[in-house]
């Protein structure tokens, strides 16, 4: 049971780390982990690179580790 109420914590943590992104970068993040799409079919609806999507993400988990500490 504690490690339920531990992990349910950090998720909340991180729910609440991603509300403070960027819309665009939210939505980078649900693509990414909840529709699991691979980051050279986001680079082409995106109509960029699949490095800047990397560059992109890159800035998103540098943001969100500034919040999570």
């Amino acid at each position: 049971v504690a490690e339920l109420l531990l992990k349910t914590e950090d998720n909340r943590q991180l729910f609440d780390a991603v509300r403070h992104l960027l819309p665009q970068q939210q939505a980078l993040i649900w693509q990414v982990f909840y529709e699991e799409k691979s980051l050279a079919a986001i680079a082409r609806e995106s109509g960029v690179t699949e490095g800047a999507v990397r560059h992109r993400l890159s800035k998103i988990y540098k943001r969100l580790q500034s919040f999570l500490k």
